[in-house]
């Protein structure tokens, strides 16, 4: 049978999901007494930990646990030469001839904006939501130049798919087997093979490690003036997360459909996140957690 509309325990669960995030969120705005960087950091993983309950319930025909992080875009025009070394340093698949202000910037993981499988018993006030402690941050390049239309009408990527893609084009985009992404780059990206090995190892290690299989990229925006801030990553250790909207998969109507009606319904969760997020100094985070980790990271991360 074809499903057409959210399962029950979605409908029934989303109500409380929404109370214990915008009871969150409250406290990460504060607005009488002015938020703290704590605080905030809370509350986002508040929001991130009813999402990944949200998107449990949402796919309940599927067996897996789910985690979820927050990537914030740092523009390479606009940053600091300080940031600019942190950050490629802990760069990530952008080939071997680079330079930051070749790019239009990157796509930063915070670890503090991280949460591990869904915690029923974390409720904000009484218990902390940890963050994912298995994650450290990376960077993940954002080219000048997304794409081009070939002649045959087909499309050429030079962004990678998942999260720089969702952002580029400001769409969620859920990559339904980690598995397949290189097969997927060869074929749509202009990549080299050693791009797509690195990719490809990347993906089988945390695949192998119980980490995650598939993911959804959801775009994440400054909720008064759309602007977009970066993007939210739910990851899922089990493939098959909806289908897809893409990597080859575009045939698949229902999968599209699903994810269209997922990121609708988590819509309101995803503005709260960038509600919190959007006054926020991206850059003092990635310097306070550099000196955290005792100096610039070297190339690896997450």
């Amino acid at each position: 049978m074809v499903r057409t509309q959210p399962p029950t325990l979605f409908l029934q669960s989303m109500g409380s999901a929404w109370r214990k995030s915008f009871g969150a969120y409250l406290i990460g705005v504060d607005l009488e007494g002015g938020d703290s960087e704590e605080d905030v950091d809370l509350s986002v993983r508040v929001v991130l930990e009813s999402l990944c309950g949200l998107a449990d319930d949402y796919n309940s025909e599927q067996q897996g646990s789910y985690t979820a992080s927050v990537l914030m875009f740092v523009d390479s025009g606009a940053c600091q030469r300080s940031t600019r070394d942190i950050l490629e340093a802990q760069m990530r698949f952008a080939g071997l001839d680079w330079a930051f202000e070749s790019l239009s910037g990157c796509l930063w993981l915070n670890e503090a904006w991280t949460v591990g499988p869904k915690d029923d018993g974390s409720v904000v006030g009484e218990a902390i939501v940890p963050q994912n402690t298995t994650v450290h941050p990376l960077a993940l390049p954002i080219p000048k130049t997304a794409s081009k239309r070939l002649r045959d009408g087909s499309m050429e990527w030079y962004v990678l798919p998942g999260g720089p893609r969702c952002f580029v084009e400001g769409g969620a985009l859920a990559v339904p087997d980690t598995l397949n992404v290189a097969a997927w780059m060869k074929l749509h990206m202009s990549s080299t093979q050693q791009l797509r090995d690195e990719v490809d190892d990347y993906m089988r290690q945390r695949a192998e490690g119980g980490r995650f299989r598939a993911f959804l990229s959801l775009p994440l925006r400054d909720p008064e003036s759309e602007r977009m801030l970066g993007v939210i990553n739910l990851e899922s250790t089990s493939p098959g997360f909806f289908s897809a909207r893409s990597l080859g998969a575009e045939e698949d109507g229902m999968g599209a459909k699903r994810v269209e009606e997922f990121s609708n319904l988590a819509l309101p969760f995803v503005s709260l996140v960038g509600a919190l997020v959007r006054h926020l100094d991206v850059e003092a985070y990635v310097h306070h957690d550099n000196d955290e980790r005792g100096g610039y990271l070297s190339r690896g991360g997450r």
